[in-house]
């Protein structure tokens, strides 16, 4: 593990979050969703890195989960469990909706 990419990945993370905050005052919900999936995305690949010292090369928030689960079991009821399944699968069509999908 890079001790600099498992801190780029954590401060990239944050400026998502940060963006999402403002883009949600800015009543910009599109673009809000994105930042925030963003944001999972990466902070769950920084988990990753500093637990396992890898993460998969995917931008599925579910899969990360499922990953990260190996190391905190109570991860799994998020993509178990219908009801928070999904919240994740709304979060991750964020992504691509953004992408120009009105």
């Amino acid at each position: 593990m890079s001790f600099g990419e498992a801190e780029a990945l954590k401060r990239r993370a944050e400026a998502f979050l940060r963006n999402a905050e403002s883009l949600l005052e800015a009543g910009e919900w599109d673009l809000a969703v994105f930042n925030l999936e963003q944001h999972c995305q990466l902070i769950l690949k920084y988990r990753l890195l500093v637990a396992k010292g890898f993460y998969p090369r995917t931008h599925s928030i579910r899969r990360l989960l499922r990953e990260l689960a190996s190391e905190h079991p109570e991860l799994l009821s998020l993509v178990e469990e219908e009801d928070k399944l999904h919240y994740l699968a709304r979060l991750e069509e964020a992504n691509i909706a953004s992408r120009g999908l009105p």
